[in-house]
């Protein structure tokens, strides 16, 4: 009976050390081309626009990469117009961990110019748009966000002339196959209003992080700062998370955030920052998205007193 019960003791354990692994794995399942705030679309100066694309992605329990069929589009007077395709190989470079991953690029007819800016020997890649898809390319391979590969394909588009101040929004439209299923999984992004060759560079901000000046400093304790970086002169700003404006002075600094019980998701910050020296107009402009990460803030901090009563 003793013996019975030992290797039933053994096969449980075999059972649950089977089940942690699994679990471990679903828990690992990746979805990170699936997560909007992987991809960056932003206005890089007056006459581009910069988009950072995750093409391939590693997964424990599978890997992620791109189908052909991945959109980058715009819309203007409610009307589609295809910019370019992206995708990425299964295996090959992307699986080696040496840094470097695959991406192929096609830019439509008539769609302006591309410059690829993540190729791993660091010379950009100039792209023209015959419509015809780029030879396999050889591009950055880095970890990202608790991902540990993730291939990028980045690039500057520069749009046509006769996009000059015309309002358009983007979007980037991600296929993406997991190596174990059949088809693909479609997900939609957008990412809100550019004017062509009217835009300044775009504010950015940072990934926010856990900071104290002390108890009863700006920060406190249990607040979330970000740091955001303009190339112009900014007066004021407000967020996605307090619409009430506030006075900025500096280009670059820290600012703070409250966080909460949840996610907040897609937080974003708007500068109202200077848009044309000669003419001193300024505008509000939009940073990109982050993610705002939970965090459970205690509340009550009274003493209460513990009696124990003996039984």
């Amino acid at each position: 009976m003793k013996n019975l019960y030992l290797s039933g003791s053994r096969l449980l354990t075999v059972v649950l050390i089977g089940l942690s692994c699994m679990i471990g794995q679903q828990m690992y399942a990746n979805d990170y081309l699936e997560r909007q705030k992987h991809y960056m679309v932003y206005s890089a100066g007056a006459d581009h626009i910069h988009f950072k694309v995750p093409v391939w992605a590693y997964g424990r329990a599978y890997d992620y990469y791109l189908d052909g069929a991945t959109r980058i589009f715009y819309v203007k007077n409610g009307n589609e117009t295809l910019i370019a395709n992206v995708q990425s190989d299964r295996y090959d470079e992307n699986e080696k961990d040496t840094d470097k991953g695959t991406a192929y690029f096609r830019l439509e007819h008539g769609l302006g110019s591309a410059t690829i800016t993540s190729m791993a020997n660091g010379a950009p890649y100039y792209v023209s748009d015959n419509g015809a898809w780029t030879p396999q390319l050889i591009v950055v391979q880095r970890e990202d966000d608790d991902c540990p590969q993730v291939t990028f394909l980045e690039f500057d588009w520069y749009p046509p002339e006769d996009m000059d101040e015309k309002d358009f929004k983007l979007f980037v439209t991600s296929d993406h196959h997991k190596w174990n299923q059949s088809g693909f999984e479609t997900k939609e992004y957008d990412f809100g209003v550019f004017t062509g060759a009217d835009e300044a560079q775009a504010p950015i901000i940072s990934d926010p992080f856990f900071y104290a000046a002390n108890d009863k400093g700006a920060a406190g304790y249990g607040k979330l700062a970000y740091v955001y970086s303009l190339t112009t002169d900014v007066k004021q700003y407000f967020t996605t998370q307090d619409a009430t404006s506030r006075i900025l002075m500096e280009r670059s600094d820290m600012l703070f955030v409250e966080p909460a019980d949840s996610v907040q998701h897609g937080f974003r910050a708007c500068f109202y920052a200077l848009r044309d020296v000669d003419h001193a107009t300024w505008r509000w402009v939009w940073s990109n998205k982050i993610d705002i990460p939970a965090y459970h803030k205690i509340h009550n901090f009274e003493v209460k007193p513990w009696i124990y009563h003996r039984e």
